[in-house]
């Protein structure tokens, strides 16, 4: 594991009790979560929307603290709203992007 991806790792583990203490529904569910580094990531995260995030530790890196835990709870939310099993076939980007505009108004 790289210095990244372990710095990232820690930051993310700061980042659940913190939410726990501050948005208890947002620190409750990344709690739940498995989140491993994936240096190899296009994107600053991603879900299974089941029990896995992935994150970038070369993108998030230069992420604050709450521009961190805002892309954690947007991936959480795609686990809440169970949007890859509610997809039933629709267009993959079309859904992404329809779900991500829905999550991040519950986020932000």
């Amino acid at each position: 594991m790289s210095r990244h991806e372990s710095a990232e790792l820690q930051r993310v583990a700061a980042l659940r009790l913190q939410m726990l203490e501050l948005h208890p529904f947002w620190g409750h569910l990344l709690l739940q979560m498995e989140v491993i580094a994936s240096p190899h990531l296009h994107a600053f995260a991603a879900t299974d929307c089941v029990r896995t995030i992935w994150i970038n530790p070369e993108r998030t890196r230069h992420l604050s603290y709450a521009q961190l835990g805002f892309v954690l709870a947007h991936e959480l939310g795609h686990v809440f709203l169970v949007s890859g099993e509610r997809r039933r076939g629709r267009d993959l980007h079309l859904w992404n992007c329809a779900t991500d505009y829905v999550i991040n108004r519950l986020v932000y």
